[in-house]
């Protein structure tokens, strides 16, 4: 399973779910903006895997802005940093590969079906 997602409060709940599921295999997370940003979306995702001890899951950006119209995000839901008002550490250096890339990777890895 490859998850897209903004990581913001609520995507960090499921993603949380997901990644300690004993029926799920998630392989690959990519992350984009929405109710926070890229930066921050990433951030929370990478911190989110340290603390549930997934190092082995993937990580990667994908779009910081949407293409039509201006970012919006919602700090008033989400709190600045998209996680509420918990405290995340600082960005990390992480995997550039753009996550169009990790789509084609993981596909073609793999012999069964994927779910993104």
């Amino acid at each position: 399973m490859v998850i897209d997602t903004d990581a913001g409060i609520d995507d960090l709940v499921a993603l949380a779910l997901a990644i300690r599921s004993p029926h799920l295999e998630v392989m690959a997370v990519t992350t984009t903006y929405g109710n926070a940003t890229l930066q921050s979306a990433t951030r929370n995702a990478r911190e989110l895997f340290r603390l549930a001890d997934r190092p082995d899951i993937a990580l990667y950006p994908g779009c910081d802005r949407p293409l039509l119209r201006d970012l919006v995000t919602a700090p008033e839901t989400h709190g600045v940093t998209g996680a509420g008002y918990a405290p995340v550490p600082a960005p990390a250096a992480g995997d550039r590969l753009p996550n169009r890339r990790v789509l084609l990777e993981v596909l073609a890895q793999c012999e069964e079906p994927v779910v993104l």
